[in-house]
């Protein structure tokens, strides 16, 4: 089932944005999460991705995120991302070697 929530607000600092995504995090929603990242790139210069309410996520969403921290990374602009999940689907996330999504809130290394 393709839903997704797409909501984009300032942040705190100028030049900076709150992306805020919920439910599906899955290829069904890739296209429509895409181009809400590209969008947001063009609004802010610093991001911060906050996912809630996640119902399923699969590996097209990280590697969505994996390509747009390498983007933020090569217009030196920040990217923090606060991906809020199910206990069971964290685990699963780190024991897949992602866990720097889950814990860290900030761009892998």
């Amino acid at each position: 089932m393709k839903s997704v929530k797409l909501k984009a607000t300032a942040g705190r600092t100028a030049g900076s944005g709150v992306l805020n995504l919920q439910g599906n995090l899955t290829l069904d929603c890739a296209e429509e999460i895409l181009r809400f990242l590209r969008e947001g790139a063009k609004k802010y210069k610093d991001v911060r991705l906050v996912c809630t309410q996640v119902a399923a996520l699969d590996l097209s969403f990280l590697q969505l995120l994996h390509s747009y921290s390498t983007y933020q990374a090569s217009r030196n602009a920040d990217f923090k991302v606060e991906l809020n999940l199910e206990p069971d689907l964290a685990q699963l996330i780190r024991s897949t070697g992602f866990a720097q999504w889950v814990d860290s809130g900030a761009r892998p290394n």
